[in-house]
Order: structure tokens, then C-alpha cells, then sequence
């Protein structure tokens, strides 16, 4: 029987890509959010239910799990961004981090699989390794990368101590559809509307810091085909396993869309990590996974803005 899904945190670039894929998949999906404003541009109108509700009103999504006999709950709640402050960092410990962990030690008590989406490069810091798989040591530099280790950690608590079913996600950095550069996260999001609206692209440091980029499509395949297998109990790294500069990205986006980037360098930041790319072994031993090359997604990303202004 295919499971019934909660996903937390659901009507934003992430959750209603992934609720796409799922239901694409015949499952049926809850999307609990404050705003869904993204649903009908994403043509997920009447194919999820919704729950209006913050993450801090726990007792209603424990009650409407309890309602709608719910398997898994995706969780991709966050308050955080990499450069966030310590003033930020406090208050996403009372209105993310404390209810979170009350809601995975109520959903281990009802056997519910828990899905828990962490970062695949903020956890990791500034590590030596040319390439990071799930073992390499965690050592954040950021106070967004310290919340979700936090986070990780309170999971395999309750794995040891509640019996809790879980599934830690570390995907790199995500793109395309319904992703809002207005956010400033997402530097590929953000570098082509600048570009597009013949803006400023401003870069903190000189261009040369390397990340792992993964189309949001072949990550979201990648989690269903993790959850369709059966997977549970694990730390999976996401990402396409190849590193790409800013520089680098900035003369694709070129390529692509024809027209040159104003760039801005500026000062690098503390919180920005040098390199991160993720090893992605384990999830080729547990999935069948082919991640397209950045030049693919971005040209199907602009495609798609093309087509859905």
C-alpha cells in the first residue's frame, strides 16, 4: 500500500517539488505551511490537502497526523539561513528546534518514519577531505549548519532511546522550478534573475568557493526512490557529486541565457565554507541515481522560467 505522507514546511521551493514528485508517484500527500501562494503556479492545486499552521502548534500537527493516518513526515522546517545571527539561532531553538524534538518522540511512539532534511554542506564546515561522505567529522562554521547537526543528533537520540525510524537527508545546494531568488538562498536562483532584470549580481568573496549543485528534480527522485526502497535508519548525502565555482556557474548562466552578468566581488564572509562536495557513493549503493551536469539543469531551469514567468 503507498504511504501517506505530512510534509512539513510543504509549500515552498523544496516541499511542493517534492510533494510533485510524490504524487507523480501515486502517493498521497499533506502539505502543512503558513502561505501556500506557490501552490497553483506549481499545478499542485487539489492534488495535496493542506494544513494552515506554524511548526510551533504542535499539538494540531500531532492531532491532524493522528486524523489522517499518517506513514512518513517529511520535515523541512527551517528559520535559518547560512549568514543568520546568533539572535536567530535562539529563536530557532524555541520555534523550530524544541518542538521538532517533542514531535519526533510523539511520532516514535506511533511508528511514524520520520524524514529529516539536514544540509549537505553547512553540517560538514571547512573539512580538509576533497570530497565529504556521510562519515567525514562535522564541524559547522555557521550557526544555520550548528541548527541542523543539533537536529541530527536529537534524531538518532530518539533512535537509541525510543525506537524512533528515520531517514537524515543531506542534499547539496537545489535548483530550479519555484525556487524565489528573492530569498537569497540559492545562488543560481539568484545570479539569473539578476541577470534577467539586468541587475547586479554582488558576490561575497572572489567567485572561487565550489559547491555541489543538484537540479531540485533529480534530488526529489532521489528521495522518493530512498523512501520507495525502503531505506530507513541512515545518513544519506544528496548531491551530484561534482564541485562547480561561482565563476564557474556565472559563464554557464551565460551560455544559457545570452547575456553577460554585471558582477560584484566583495569581501568573503566567516559563515561561507571554501569547498563542499559531497560524496554521493552510499546513494548510488542504495538507489539508481544519474544526476544531470549543471549545464543541463540551468538550461532546463531557464526553460522553465521561459515557459512560467
Amino acid at each position: 500500500m503507498m504511504a501517506t505522507y505530512l510534509i512539513l514546511g510543504g509549500a515552498g521551493f523544496l516541499g511542493l517539488n517534492l510533494a510533485r514528485s510524490l504524487t507523480g508517484n501515486g502517493a498521497l500527500v499533506h502539505l502543512a505551511d503558513r502561505n501556500f501562494t506557490l501552490l497553483e503556479r506549481a499545478g499542485m492545486a487539489g492534488k495535496v490537502s493542506l494544513l494552515s499552521t506554524s511548526y510551533a502548534d504542535r499539538d494540531r500537527i500531532i492531532s491532524y497526523i493522528d486524523e489522517h493516518a499518517i506513514d512518513v513526515v517529511i520535515d523541512l522546517v527551517s528559520g535559518l539561513l547560512p549568514g543568520s545571527s546568533f539572535e536567530a539561532f535562539t529563536a530557532e531553538h524555541e520555534n523550530v528546534l524544541l518542538p521538532a524534538t517533542i514531535l519526533v518522540k510523539e511520532l516514535a511512539a506511533r511508528g511514524i518514519h520520520y524524514i529529516y532534511f539536514s544540509s549537505g554542506g553547512a553540517v560538514y564546515g571547512n573539512s580538509a577531505n576533497e570530497s565529504l561522505d556521510e562519515n567525514t567529522e562535522c564541524a559547522p562554521i555557521s550557526y544555520y549548519g550548528q541548527a541542523k547537526l543539533l537536529m541530527e543528533n536529537q534524531i538518532r537520540f530518539f533512535h537509541r532511546k525510543e525506537g524512533l525510524e528515520y531517514l537524515i537527508l543531506r542534499p547539496s545546494n537545489p535548483y530550479g522550478p519555484l525556487q524565489d531568488p528573492s530569498r537569497k538562498q540559492g545562488f543560481i536562483a539568484t545570479a539569473l534573475q539578476t541577470m534577467l532584470t539586468s541587475q547586479r549580481l554582488e558576490i561575497w568573496g572572489d567567485g572561487h568557493v565550489i559547491r555541489d549543485y543538484i537540479y531540485v528534480e533529480d534530488l526529489t527522485n532521489a528521495v522518493g526512490s530512498l523512501l520507495q526502497n525502503g531505506i530507513k535508519n541512515e545518513t544519506v548525502n544528496i548531491g551530484s557529486g561534482s564541485g562547480t565555482s561561482l565563476r564557474q556557474v556565472i559563464a554557464v548562466l551565460e551560455t544559457v541565457t545570452g547575456k553577460s552578468a554585471d558582477v560584484s566581488y566583495g569581501k568573503g564572509r566567516a559563515v561561507d565554507v571554501r569547498k563542499v562536495v559531497l560524496d554521493v557513493t552510499k546513494l548510488h549503493s542504495l538507489v539508481d541515481f544519474a544526476p544531470r551536469d549543471i549545464e543541463a539543469g540551468i538550461e532546463q531551469y531557464y526553460k522553465s522560467l521561459s515557459e512560467n514567468p
